[in-house]
C-alpha cells in the first residue's frame, strides 16, 4: 500500500520560506531545497486524511482534535510529530480548480513537521518541511514565485532510490543556508574562518632542534678556545 501525506488531493499550503542545502547520495553531495510548508487553518477533516495517508501509527486526529466535538483540544501550543512517511512527489497546482499542475517536485523528504496554535488566529497550523532536488532553474523560479503565498499541492508516494542516505532531521544547516527565501548571491567572507598563525608542529619541533645543536655547537667552540 502506497504511503501519501495526505489522502485527498490539492491541499493548500503556504510557503513560508526556502534555503538551500545539501544531501549524501551515493558518497556524492548533492544540492537542495528545502520548503518550508504551512497547512492553515489545519482541521480534524485534514487531520484525519493525514492520518489515512501515512499509516495506522500517526495519531495526529486522537492528539490534536477532539474525538466527540472535532474542535482542538484545550492548553496546548504546539505537538511535534515524526512521521514515518517515503519520500513524496509533490505536484504543485495554481488553484484547486485547476486540472494541469504546473510543475511536480520529485523525491521530496519530509520532515520537521507539527501543529501550533497561533495569538489571535483560531485555526490551528500543520508545519513541515520539504527538502528534495537537485532541481533546475524553472523549479527555482516557481519556488520563488511562490514564496510567502498559497500553492495546492497533491502528494504521491515517489520510486524508492537506493543511493540516497538519510541525514539526521536535526541536521544543522550549512554555513550560507538561509530563512526565508533569502539567497545570497556570493559568499560572505564573515563566514569563513581566518587562517590559523600558529606554524605546524613539525616546523616548530624543528626549529627547536636547530636552535639547541647550535647551542651546544657554541659551548664546545668556547671550551676549545679556553684549552
Amino acid at each position: 500500500m502506497s504511503q501519501r501525506l495526505f489522502e485527498v488531493g490539492k491541499v493548500g499550503c503556504f510557503v513560508d520560506s526556502y534555503g538551500p542545502g545539501v544531501e549524501k547520495r551515493r558518497g556524492e553531495t548533492v544540492s537542495t531545497i528545502t520548503v518550508k510548508l504551512r497547512v492553515q487553518p489545519f482541521d480534524a477533516k485534514l487531520a484525519t486524511a493525514l492520518d489515512a495517508g501515512v499509516g495506522e501509527d500517526c495519531n495526529i486526529r486522537a492528539t490534536v482534535f477532539s474525538l466527540n466535538t472535532a474542535d482542538p483540544k484545550p492548553n496546548f501550543t504546539r505537538h511535534d510529530f515524526k512521521l514515518a512517511l517515503a519520500r513524496q512527489n509533490l505536484s504543485i497546482f495554481a488553484s484547486p480548480d485547476t486540472e494541469d499542475a504546473r510543475v511536480m517536485l520529485l523525491q521530496a523528504k519530509i520532515s520537521g513537521t507539527y501543529v501550533r496554535t497561533q495569538k489571535d488566529v483560531s485555526a490551528l497550523a500543520l508545519v513541515m518541511k520539504a527538502t528534495f532536488g537537485p532541481v533546475g532553474r524553472d523549479e527555482l523560479e516557481l519556488i520563488h514565485s511562490l514564496h510567502r503565498s498559497q500553492a495546492f499541492i497533491t502528494f504521491e508516494e515517489s520510486e524508492p532510490l537506493f543511493e540516497l542516505e538519510e541525514d539526521d532531521e536535526g541536521e544543522e544547516p550549512p554555513v550560507g543556508a538561509v530563512v526565508d527565501g533569502r539567497v545570497p548571491m556570493f559568499d560572505d567572507p564573515r563566514d569563513t574562518p581566518a587562517p590559523s598563525k600558529a606554524k605546524p608542529a613539525t616546523e616548530r619541533a624543528h626549529r627547536k632542534l636547530h636552535s639547541h645543536q647550535g647551542k651546544k655547537k657554541a659551548a664546545g667552540t668556547r671550551k676549545g678556545a679556553r684549552a
